[in-house]
């Protein structure tokens, strides 16, 4: 991110998972038009993130982006995909239609670190 750009939705999310110990990748799909945050579990899989379209309006703009103005934020939803490539097969990990990203993003954090690291 050039030092004179706004941080993005997936950039405060992403600052916030380094935080937790939580390392991530981004990979986009040009023709779909979709871009997530990875979560790389090894063996285990990998969980995708990406935003959720808005309930309140007819946005769709943030649906299967990550690149967005935080105040465009309508919510995360995150995937575990045990063989992503190969399979569609998912286990949700969290969903939310927050517009509060802070909120979302501490949410989401919280629901990660329990998923993939347990006690």
């Amino acid at each position: 991110m050039a030092e004179h750009e706004q941080p993005t939705a997936a950039d405060l999310l992403r600052a916030e998972l380094r935080t937790a110990g939580i390392e991530t990748t981004t990979e986009s799909h040009d023709s779909a038009d979709c871009e997530w945050i990875i979560v790389d579990l090894g063996a285990r899989g990998q969980i995708w993130i990406s935003g959720v379209p808005s309930r309140t309006t007819t946005d769709v703009s943030t649906e299967n982006q990550i690149h967005y103005a935080p105040d465009q934020h309508a919510g995360w939803k995150a995937d575990h995909f045990v063989d992503p490539y190969e399979s569609d097969e998912t286990t949700a990990v969290h969903r939310s239609h927050s517009h509060d990203l802070d909120a979302d993003n501490r949410a989401l954090v919280s629901a990660l670190v329990r998923y993939i690291k347990p006690v």
